[in-house]
């Protein structure tokens, strides 16, 4: 999809500051759960990206409150005519009756959004485990001897998730992100195609023939191609259809309204206070609702690029020790002994496993050394 240029600088550098943040391991989730987050989190609100992309309304709400402390003080010094009505709510009726309507309103929407977002992230994970699967499935089943068609093949399921992350980003550029995964032909060809992602896929269609395998694996490779084009056309489902308009519309046009009055219930109460309080209430309220807004669109955010370099990296170590795990197998088969060890990391491994297995039955011991190599070998796919 040729998706517009987005114009607002502010909100591309949130996104992009929030993708980053989307990859957690060991130490960002220690950092999340620590308790310091609170004093964190306060600290950086001046450089929230929700704030920078409601700086309008909030703005509006402020000078709101400001005109209306500066009526209320002329009018009690006596600068004004002291006729002039007074602009307060002395009852809080309205937004008592009101805040649970929209209190539901608020909620729903996010709550919506999130399934969005909740449903795009589970596609993406489907799409880096079918994609590996495809590159798994060729390695064991085309020829050792046929180099170039596996390198065909590993060229090219990369790159199905690289043109889908073009695909589902405004700011995606294929030649960025394909320069030197594709050939400079393939690369210029992939450029050219209207529609990338189908484009990858109906190349890999026609590597499948040529891969000269049995009718059955074939079809359990064209299985996966399947997969791959029904989670495509997921996403573009999810990106393409939004919650519906109206819904959002009478959100945002409820809490607008609500807002633009807090200041006049504010003056009675609080007096001066209402300057800083009025716009808090807005940003809270308001933040919500934007945070519903932004993830409802999840591919801006979720980190797309990065679970393609996943998929890179991991299809080129399993590539790279494809003639280690046929080793592993042959020599099983045959019978050798793992005395002479396999080279590399795993003469450790079954060093490890000799250690544990000291004292068990020889059968035992066989069984152990099978799972500790089985373990081994797929924790590094």
């Amino acid at each position: 999809m040729n998706a517009p240029k987005i114009d607002p600088e502010p909100l591309l550098e949130y996104l992009q500051d929030e993708t980053k943040k989307t990859i957690f391991d060991f130490v960002r989730w220690a950092t999340h759960r620590n308790t310091r987050r609170y004093a964190r989190h306060v600290s950086g609100l001046w450089r929230s990206g929700i704030i920078r992309s409601l700086r309008s309304p909030l703005l509006f709400v402020f000078f709101s409150s400001l005109s209306l402390v500066l009526y209320h003080t002329a009018k009690d010094r006596a600068w004004i005519s002291p006729s002039f009505p007074t602009l307060s709510l002395s009852s809080t009726q309205p937004f008592t009756l009101s805040s649970l309507a929209l209190s539901l309103l608020l909620v729903f929407r996010t709550n919506a959004s999130y399934a969005r977002f909740d449903e795009a992230r589970t596609i993406l994970g489907a799409i880096l485990c079918r994609t590996r699967h495809l590159a798994r499935q060729g390695l064991a089943w085309i020829d050792p001897k046929d180099a170039d068609l596996i390198a065909l093949l590993e060229r090219w399921t990369i790159a199905f998730t690289f043109a889908l992350a073009v695909h589902l980003r405004p700011d995606g550029d294929v030649r960025k992100e394909l320069q030197g995964v594709l050939l400079p032909s393939e690369l210029a060809a992939l450029e050219e195609a209207e529609h990338k992602p189908s484009f990858v896929l109906s190349v890999l269609q026609h590597i499948l023939p040529q891969a000269g395998v049995s009718d059955y694996l074939q079809g359990c490779m064209n299985e996966s191609l399947a997969q791959l084009e029904t989670s495509l056309g997921s996403c573009e489902r999810i990106f393409n259809t939004p919650i519906p308009l109206m819904y959002t519309r009478h959100t945002s046009r409820f809490l607008m309204l609500w807002i633009g009055i807090i200041p006049f219930m504010m003056w009675e109460a609080c007096g001066f206070a209402s300057l800083i309080l009025s716009p808090a209430i807005a940003f809270f309220l308001l933040g919500i609702e934007e945070i519903g807004v932004q993830i409802e669109e999840p591919f801006s955010i979720l980190p797309i690029t990065y679970i393609a370099s996943v998929a890179e990296r991991n299809i080129r170590e399993m590539v790279k020790k494809r003639e280690l795990t046929r080793g592993i197998v042959g020599r099983g088969r045959r019978g050798v002994s793992w005395e002479g060890g396999l080279g590399g990391p795993l003469d450790g491994v079954m060093n490890g496993c000799n250690a544990v297995s000291g004292q068990q039955s020889e059968g035992h011991f066989e069984r152990a050394q099978k799972r500790c190599l089985f373990r081994t070998h797929f924790s590094s796919l």
